[in-house]
């Protein structure tokens, strides 16, 4: 006798309708199991094969991340859907992407291996050449600084604006012969750092060595700063 489809779903339909709830789902397990199953392996299967084509086709326009900054809700859409509004990101092919990570400093944690997790985490977004530019506490740059992680300033940012934070850079030494090079600016007391840090504390922005976007990240500075003249 030859299988059908429509007649089956039918008799099933009549069979479950005086059941209750528990009892439906009790008969559907007992005699359909192996075919809820592979049911929902397909959906599983199907669902990562679409994210991967939708994540494929995204252009991240500039991708940072936060490092222990607590911040008010405006400042975190100033510089994510605000930012990519700016940039006229569409259809969400086109994206502003934010991350926030939070951990202690690894030398003195009860909890290493949370804190290691979310290390790990962000290093390998570097790795991927996934992350621009990292806004940080003390405790979150100290960690990357160890890690020469950073670029060098003076490729991202004309001289006149290192001249004009100059009093608020952080400097590192790289190398044998002691360079000093300039990673980091305390945004603190710029008219940003005022008007949305929850805290006094001093968090910097830097740049990341091997980001693929330089262009990108000097229009990012440039629209933080927009928020100086606008004032």
């Amino acid at each position: 006798m030859k299988f059908n489809l429509k007649e089956h779903l039918a008799k099933l339909r009549e069979t479950l309708k005086p059941m209750t709830t528990a009892e439906k789902l009790e008969h559907l397990w007992t005699y359909y199991k192996f075919a809820l199953l592979i049911v929902v392996i397909v959906v599983v299967i199907v669902s990562f094969v679409v994210t991967g084509i939708i994540n494929s086709r995204k252009e991240y326009l500039i991708s940072g991340a936060l490092i222990n900054v607590s911040i008010e809700i405006e400042g975190l859409n100033y510089i994510d859907a605000d930012y990519q509004d700016v940039l006229q990101g569409e259809d969400g092919k086109k994206e502003v992407q934010l991350n926030n990570f939070i951990f202690e400093d690894p030398a003195k944690t009860a909890d290493f291996e949370m804190t290691s997790n979310a290390i790990y985490r962000l290093l390998a977004m570097v790795e991927g050449k996934m992350l621009d530019y990292i806004i940080a506490d003390q405790v979150g740059l100290k960690v990357f600084l160890s890690n020469e992680l950073f670029q060098d300033l003076r490729n991202i940012l004309p001289e006149e604006e290192l001249v004009r934070w100059q009093d608020y850079i952080i400097n590192i030494k790289y190398g044998d012969d002691g360079d000093e090079i300039p990673v980091a600016i305390n945004l603190k007391d710029t008219v940003y750092g005022k008007k949305y840090f929850r805290t006094e504390e001093d968090y910097y922005i830097a740049f990341v060595a091997n980001t693929t976007r330089p262009e990108a990240c000097l229009e990012f500075w440039n629209y933080l700063m927009a928020l100086e003249t606008a004032e």
